[in-house]
């Protein structure tokens, strides 16, 4: 099960065992770091990086690093999952975000080319309101 996290609603169970990601940090919503925890301790958690590679231009992870451990703090987990198949779900996801993202710049910088050249004309036609007392 993929669950979300934020600082109004911190994860509060455990999570050893579970993948881990900590928010992005891109204009777009993206999620990054993915870690099997492996210890919590205190305020942090602990795990296992996770080894990734590219498929058809996503990036997908493959398994677990057991050489290579990583620190977060509990409340910079974003997200959370069971599974391999959830944590690509998410690298998925940053993907179509991404995609998301650039589109909508490309379809603001669109909206301006089209005003190039335009001359507006000053309205001839009077305001109706109301004069204010």
């Amino acid at each position: 099960m993929i669950t979300f996290y934020n600082k109004q609603k911190p994860a509060s169970e455990s999570l050893i065992g579970k993948y881990a990601f900590a928010d992005g940090g891109m204009h777009y919503a993206s999620y990054s770091a993915a870690i099997m925890v492996t210890r919590e301790m205190g305020v942090s958690v602990e795990g296992l990086h996770l080894c990734r590679t590219i498929e058809d231009g996503v990036m997908v992870a493959t398994e677990v690093d057991e050489h290579e451990l990583k620190t977060m703090r509990k409340t910079s987990v974003a997200c959370a999952c069971d599974t391999l198949d959830e944590v690509n779900a998410i690298y998925r996801a940053n993907f179509e975000s991404r995609s998301l993202y650039q589109a909508s710049i490309a379809a603001g910088k669109e909206l301006f080319v089209a005003l190039d050249g335009t001359e507006i004309q000053p309205s001839t036609t009077f305001e109706n309101r109301t004069p204010k007392p």
